[in-house]
């Protein structure tokens, strides 16, 4: 599973906590998790903001949902390296896997063209796209981003924790 990465109103690359916790599989439950995670450091308005929200509930009322928009790439010196480090996994795991992401991009959007689908979300379509649609190409990505992280000493989370390596 791949995670979303959005862009705040401060041009800021960010993360859905929620996605995150869902995606990392961590077994607390997300609001005691993200707590430990702001004893850890985070700081709020600085490295990430709460987002909140109304969500029907079964007896028709509505519950708040708090979720919130982590900052990331901060540890390569700020959001401006986010395309130099996108390009540079895109461009190991067309070595890697021995493929064209680019080529498998192009591709995608004729056959979107074919299926009848507007052209704004075929422009839309991303090299993340093409690699979720396969397996193997996920399992690299996966393998890849990895190693970035070990590269760029991004903090590791251990038993539902972050440690700095």
């Amino acid at each position: 599973m791949l995670i979303k990465i959005d862009v705040n109103a401060e041009q800021e690359a960010v993360v859905s906590g929620r996605e995150l916790h869902e995606i990392l599989e961590i077994g607390t439950q997300y609001t005691k998790w993200f707590e430990r995670m702001k004893e850890y450091g985070f700081v709020e308005n600085q490295d990430f903001a709460t987002v909140s929200q109304k969500c029907l509930i079964a007896n028709g009322g509505y519950q708040e949902k708090v979720d919130h928009a982590i900052k990331i790439a901060q540890s390569l010196g700020g959001n401006e390296y986010i395309r130099d480090v996108n390009n540079e996994i895109y461009t190991l795991l067309n070595m890697r896997m021995g493929v064209n992401l680019e080529q498998r991009r192009t591709n995608k959007r004729r056959r979107m063209a074919d299926e009848g689908i507007c052209k704004s979300r075929r422009e839309k379509t991303s090299r993340l796209d093409v690699i979720a649609e396969d397996k193997k190409l996920i399992e690299g990505y996966v393998a890849i981003v990895k190693e970035m992280a070990v590269k760029y000493h991004a903090p590791k989370i251990v038993d539902d924790t972050w440690r700095e390596e």
